[in-house]
């Protein structure tokens, strides 16, 4: 049985995933274009490789190439990709693209984010859409609101009104490039698309787990660790970071406080809001997980076995490396809004000149438009772990000792 490009995919990542974040943290273009061009080169020849067999086969089939993981290409689609690869191969790509009129159809996007949300469960979390071509999207902050009997007064009216929060999304600019061969072309649509996707999707989603995260909402997402109530002091465009609670042990009694915190009504802080079971997430470090959250979370039961991640409050552990080490997240990703969309309805990739390398292989850059920030300014709270504490419940460091 040949090997799938996802799984050679799933090896480069492993590799390359440390210094892609890494790089879009740091905001040096120099060092995210070397860590894409590594990252682009380990997909281009997984794709290459998994063509070479499928074509040994001589089976082109559209139902067993998708049962083997290549996706099945809609008509536009299909035209998209042809339209590209012939404008790639023409003589002057540069003037080809840039009279390239055929729009990247939605369903390439609606894939690449279904793609992300199944490989990054932080994203698959938070409330992410497709924005298409929109320019402005407005939320409903307080979606559990009661309807009110009487009178439209000013008051209600206002109260009404202060729940919706307008988000614009062409503040945010996302580029990502891609380096495209003849050889990748030649090969037809099907795995123009296959690469375009897995690129995009990676690309895509280590910028956006860094910006979602930790963005300073100059010119990215405002992240989960920012201050962004109405007296938070923004300058330049910077949101300020939360002020880190000092975070001691994951007792009942300390994440309830905290998760008290969260169930604050953002309209009017006195009153409170239902916190869901199961939309609270914990996110820390790597290297804070497996030293300090993970031995504070993991208990030996009677019979001997372990069980890991276990906390007093419905939250699920994550790790991520866009937090530093000693902070932590506790919050509801469903208040968090991600859109993303196409730049323009004309063709989003284009030849990029900055980016030089072999001659028979060129960079093409794609452009998406969008924002992501806290739906309100409960909605997460930033901790300070240094000192967390492993305080395991008496009844089960009892019944371990008497198992030994």
């Amino acid at each position: 049985m040949p090997i799938k490009s996802k799984d050679l995919v799933a090896q480069a990542k492993k590799q390359n995933a440390a210094n892609l974040a890494a790089a879009f943290k740091s905001g040096d273009e120099e060092k995210m274009s070397a860590a894409m061009a590594t990252f682009c080169s380990d997909i281009h020849d997984a794709v290459l490789e998994q063509a070479a067999q499928e074509l040994d086969m001589r089976n082109q089939d559209n139902a067993v190439l998708a049962a083997r993981g290549l996706h099945a290409l809609t008509s536009a689609e299909m035209n998209y990709y042809t339209k590209l690869g012939e404008a790639i191969k023409a003589d002057n790509p540069k003037m080809a693209l840039e009279n390239f009129d055929v729009a990247m159809p939605q369903t390439i996007i609606d894939g690449v984010i279904g793609t992300i949300k199944k490989n990054h469960p932080l994203l698959d979390r938070i409330n992410f859409r497709n924005t298409a071509y929109l320019t402005r999207f407005v939320l409903n902050s307080k979606p559990g609101q009661m309807a009110k009997w009487g009178k439209i007064t000013s008051a209600i009216e206002k109260e009404l009104s202060g729940s919706l929060k307008e988000i614009n999304l062409t503040l945010c600019k996302l580029s990502a490039f891609m380096c495209i061969s003849q050889d990748l072309v030649d090969l037809g649509p099907q795995w123009l698309d296959q690469y375009v996707r897995e690129t995009l999707a990676e690309a895509i989603a280590m910028a956006l787990e860094t910006g979602v995260v930790d963005g300073t909402g100059k010119d990215e997402p405002i992240g989960m660790t920012r201050d962004v109530s109405s007296t938070a002091s923004v300058q330049d465009g910077v949101y300020p970071r939360q002020t880190a609670k000092p975070l001691l042990e994951l007792s009942p009694r300390a994440l309830g406080a905290i998760v008290a915190d969260i169930a604050r009504d953002p309209l009017d802080p006195t009153k409170a809001r239902t916190v869901e079971s199961g939309d609270l997430i914990f996110l820390c470090n790597p290297f804070d997980y497996w030293k300090r959250v993970m031995p504070a979370t993991t208990y030996r039961k009677p019979d001997g076995t372990w069980i890991r991640d276990l906390l007093p409050i419905p939250a699920d552990i994550m790790q991520t490396a866009a937090l530093e080490e000693g902070r932590a997240l506790l919050g509801m990703p469903s208040k968090y809004f991600a859109g993303l969309g196409v730049y323009s309805k004309k063709g989003v990739i284009v030849q990029d000149d900055s980016v030089r390398f072999f001659e028979d292989e060129r960079a093409y850059k794609t452009k998406l438009q969008g924002n992501a920030r806290p739906m309100d300014e409960y909605a997460f709270v930033l901790l300070d772990i240094s000192n967390l504490q492993i305080v395991l419940p008496f009844l089960v460091e009892q019944a371990a000792a008497a198992d030994e």
